[in-house]
């Protein structure tokens, strides 16, 4: 028993030389836990000075830094880049974006579209807007136009431009359609806020402003006949004038003439009406003057080729018998 508790006492003692070298070989940093007040007060320094920046994050710290704001979720609009904010509220940021979309905007053909008689013939009828020169250019189409759209000469067509949606994407994670004075709005509070209290004055101003702007003369087009018709009266007419005036009209002359002009798609309007003044449509009365000239060559260049051709007839067999020159026996 005396041997075992010498031997645990002598342990001690070799461990507490050992311990005491070991404090005799690193003094020197112990002796930073001095309690001096002098490393007492640079301690509470740096203390305070970590405590201030973990409790202001925001604004000792760059925005990008990972839970500097709580309202932002990772990867939303940052408040240094947004354009707009919600009107609803206003503590919520976004940007304009765009989108594209499928629908396309504008169609190149490798052929004229067909146009349609009854669209250009409405234009022209009951015009109250486009001065006169304009309806120029709705009667180079009506000239151009088909009672019923033709299903051949459909060549291929291709889009060169698709429609682009403009929307609002906010820091909310939310889009918004509509924009106004730097604040977002859903369709139904901006339709609220600026168009159903402006919708009364709105119809008012475009009314005042399409009755100020129609043009003087004011003017109308009617009574629409196609190109065939149009060659085929001047035809019947010229042929008509002939006959009475005792030339001889065959059957044959005038299926050669009619031949000349075959039917075409396309309407003259016949009527003009300016500020109430109706007369014959100049447009109509020119092209009038210019057919009646073609039908006029035409049964010209008809007539002389019956002339040829009667020329070039072989002569009819003659009435008399011509004398037999064979030789008949002797009797």
């Amino acid at each position: 028993m005396k041997c075992r508790f010498f031997i645990s006492k002598s342990l001690l003692i070799v461990a507490s030389i050992f311990w005491a070298s070991c404090s005799e070989d690193d003094s020197q940093p112990i002796s930073i836990h001095d309690s001096s007040p002098e490393s007492s007060s640079s301690g509470d320094t740096l203390l305070q000075s970590g405590s201030s920046n973990g409790s202001e994050p925001a604004e000792g710290t760059s925005s990008g830094a990972p839970g500097s704001s709580s309202s932002t979720p990772t990867g939303d609009i940052s408040n240094s880049s947004a354009q707009y904010r919600l009107a609803s509220d206003p503590s919520v940021t976004c940007n304009q974006t765009f989108h594209p979309t499928n629908n396309c905007r504008s169609m190149v053909c490798d052929y004229d579209p067909p146009i349609e008689c009854h669209d250009e013939q409405v234009k022209l009828k009951f015009n109250k807007t486009e001065p006169l020169e304009k309806l120029d250019s709705i009667e180079d189409r009506l000239e151009r136009c088909y009672e019923a759209i033709p299903v051949y000469g459909t060549g291929p067509c291709h889009c060169v431009g698709y429609q682009t949606i403009m929307e609002y994407t906010c820091s909310n994670g939310k889009v918004f359609p509509y924009a106004e004075d730097g604040l977002v709005y859903t369709k139904e509070e901006y339709e609220a806020k600026f168009l159903s209290s402006s919708s009364a004055k709105s119809s008012s101003s475009v009314a005042e402003s399409s009755s100020s702007a129609a043009p003087s003369p004011l003017c109308q087009k009617m009574d629409f006949i196609t190109r065939g018709e149009a060659f085929k009266n001047s035809l019947d007419e010229k042929l008509d004038s002939l006959a009475a005036a005792g030339e001889t009209v065959s059957d044959s002359l005038k299926k050669c003439v009619r031949r000349s002009f075959p039917y075409e798609e396309g309407k003259y309007a016949k009527t003009q009406i300016c500020d109430g003044d109706t007369t014959v449509n100049p447009r109509y009365q020119a092209k009038l003057d210019s057919i009646r000239k073609e039908v006029d060559k035409a049964i010209e260049n008809c007539k002389a080729a019956e002339v040829q051709a009667d020329s070039t007839k072989t002569p009819a067999d003659s009435t008399d018998t011509p004398a037999d020159t064979t030789n008949t026996p002797a009797e």
